[in-house]
């Protein structure tokens, strides 16, 4: 039988997502991307879910303040949730900048190589896999039976890949599931817990990248 469903939904787009630099992690939400939450927000407001939690990240906090609005449910902040953290000096800087961008290139590899060398202040594929596993079970672990998660398209992807995958995920499994699938702004994504009498249990993916509610 089912005893969990977490519906994830990516924040709507920002403001410097639509600037030729890289996205700071205070960029407010673009109008656009209050359109994508106010889509979402009506969507969920038809679905009876118990808890609303939200990435600490201002678009995501932002979009989640759209959502609560709509369903009348308080929002529960959690920096469990927040997007890879990136090493100093890449938010806000010109994406032409060629200092930049090698910055950034090396830090996300280090994304999928086991055991690599932190850059910076940056997270590496042991901190992100260790944050995966502590948010996936604080979810598990939370009496609410339907829970929203307002968060970040990559984070979001690790979730699920997590959640299905288990202790068989490995950092090659990730990135071919981050290359292959897209989170867009304002999607959402669906994984369902089913519990067997035995007490095992498995995740099932019921939905990814579902934009449906976009413009109507």
């Amino acid at each position: 039988m089912t005893d969990k469903i977490i519906y994830f939904i990516r924040h709507g787009e920002s403001v410097d997502a639509t600037l030729p630099i890289f996205q700071s992690k205070n960029s407010p939400l673009s109008p656009k991307g209050i359109s994508q939450v106010q889509n979402v927000a009506s969507r969920l407001k038809d679905i009876d879910y118990d808890l609303l939690v939200s990435s600490t990240m201002p678009r995501a906090k932002e979009s989640a303040t759209y959502i609560s609005s709509a369903s009348n449910k308080s929002i529960h902040i959690s920096d469990l949730f927040v997007e890879p953290i990136r090493p100093n000096g890449i938010d806000g800087k010109p994406r032409q900048d060629a200092k930049v961008r090698k910055l950034r290139s090396d830090w996300k590899k280090t994304l999928y190589e086991p055991n690599s060398k932190r850059i910076g202040t940056g997270e590496n594929y042991e901190a992100i896999m260790s944050r995966t596993q502590d948010a996936l079970g604080f979810l598990s672990e939370r009496p609410e039976e339907s829970i929203v998660v307002v968060a970040h398209g990559y984070f979001i992807r690790s979730l699920i890949a997590k959640a299905l995958f288990g202790d068989e995920l490995t950092a090659q499994v990730l990135k071919r599931f981050q290359d292959s699938t897209d989170i867009n702004n304002g999607s959402m994504s669906v994984i369902e817990r089913r519990r067997f009498k035995d007490g095992s249990y498995i995740w099932s993916l019921v939905a990814l990248n579902d934009t449906s509610h976009m413009n109507k």
